[in-house]
């Protein structure tokens, strides 16, 4: 199994690729259990007499969007395909608890918000947030991070005057179909509203595409902003340094990593006096409480992290994924701020989740006692789990595994690490 460099033209920058690559396998599997399982309750359903016309005619829309939305991943994900039988069943088994927004196509809603027929509302809102910042100045060198479904990078290079936008976030599927988009593709994606406001909008399928395509010089790539590679210097095909621009659409409370951390990575990734603009909620979740930050705090950290503010605010009350086929909507205040790099700060080193047993499959995996718990819950789980005793390293037991269920030592050590990843990343 080799480490992909790049899929569909978009590059794969992810510090351990392989590992990468057999997590998202993992959540491509999920997602193709779960479409199967919901496609067969379906036609179960639908055989079923009596069945009102009405209610035929719901799931049989239910059906269509289901099966429309596999075909969809399948066309922008092909590469991961096919999957080997073992190794998907194993895997699977192994996938660990995802988070729940984690997931392939948790972002369903985000993807037409950025580029369905009703997408233009929410899109221009931050573009207008954003043109009083910006001017007219121009800028060298744009970078999104946390760029989602892609609309915001591709209506900032549009709009204004940059030379080069860059775009990364860590869901393929999401980065995949941003590129498409760029081109000027036209592909279909599905609204599965929880408050559908009538019999048709139970399930919507909708054509995706961009106004018109990108002009030059607007990248996406696929990579984590907390592990850029350390060999981006600035003659690296894919340079993630020396920004004059950064801006953050809804990530600082989300990423595993404390704001006055992530504050100092922003600094050391942008030229002097580059400006960062970020926007979105303050939902802070961290486990412990000192780094659940308000925005008061947030200020602080952006002056002792070498900014100066150039301006900040609230703006409240703003739709956030509203959809013409549900009864219902969410509104957000947003904090954001302008700031500006007057001192330099080093760049922290990449950020570490995982401890060392995992990243050198020859250590010992320690006897934690959230494995133990986990193993009661699942019969796979308990048999990997059963066989951590604190000295068998990740190599031995994936050997294991990989003689019981027939499938590469290599790939039972890939899902295995992914799978014990998950629960440190968890605990």
């Amino acid at each position: 199994m080799n480490a992909p460099k790049e899929i569909n033209g978009v590059p794969w920058i992810f510090e351990d690729a392989e590992a990468e690559r057999v997590g998202w396998q993992n959540r491509i599997a999920a997602f193709e259990n779960e479409i199967a399982a919901k496609i067969s309750i379906l036609d179960l359903e639908l055989t079923r007499t009596p069945i009102r016309a009405s209610t035929k005619k719901r799931l049989g829309l239910l059906r269509a969007a289901h099966v429309r939305q596999r075909e969809t991943v399948r066309q922008l994900l092909k590469s991961f395909y096919p999957f080997d039988s073992k190794l998907y069943d194993v895997t699977l088994a192994l996938r660990g608890k995802i988070p729940s927004s984690q997931g392939l196509v948790n972002y369903t809603s985000n993807v037409l918000r950025d580029w369905g027929p009703h997408a233009n509302a929410e899109n221009h809102q931050m573009i207008e947030l954003l043109r009083p910042l910006l001017g007219e100045r121009s800028f060298k060198r744009a970078f999104v991070p946390g760029s989602g479904a892609g609309r915001l990078p591709y209506d900032l290079h549009q709009t204004f005057p940059i030379r080069e936008t860059m775009a990364l976030d860590h869901n393929p599927f999401l980065s995949l179909f941003a590129n498409e988009m760029a081109k000027g593709a036209t592909l279909e994606w599905v609204d599965f509203p929880l408050s559908p406001s009538s019999l048709e909008s139970a399930a919507a399928i909708e054509p995706c595409r961009a106004p018109e395509p990108a002009r030059s010089g607007l990248r996406f790539a696929l990579g984590s902003v907390l592990s850029i590679p350390a060999n981006s210097s600035r003659d690296s095909p894919l340079p993630f340094r020396d920004f004059d621009l950064i801006i953050t659409p809804w990530l600082i409370d989300v990423i595993p990593e404390s704001f006055d951390r992530f504050a100092t990575r922003m600094n050391a990734l942008l030229e002097s006096e580059g400006e960062w603009i970020n926007f979105g909620p303050l939902g802070f979740s961290d486990a412990n409480p000192s780094l659940r930050f308000s925005f008061d705090e947030i200020k602080e950290v952006l002056l002792e992290s070498g900014f100066e503010i150039l301006n900040s605010g609230e703006r409240k009350n703003t739709p956030y994924l509203s959809s013409p086929h549900s009864s219902g909507s969410r509104r957000e205040t947003l904090f954001w701020f302008h700031a500006k790099k007057v001192q330099s700060r080093a760049a922290p080193k990449a950020h570490e989740r995982l401890p060392d047993w995992i990243k050198d499959s020859s250590l010992s995996v320690p006897a934690l006692p959230k494995l133990k718990q986990i193993g009661e819950t699942s019969l796979v789980f308990a048999e990997v789990c059963s066989l951590v005793d604190g000295r068998k390293s990740i190599r031995t037991i994936a050997n294991e595994i990989a003689l019981k269920y027939g499938m590469p030592p290599e790939a039972a050590e890939l899902a295995l690490k992914k799978y014990l990843s998950d629960q440190v990343a968890t605990s």
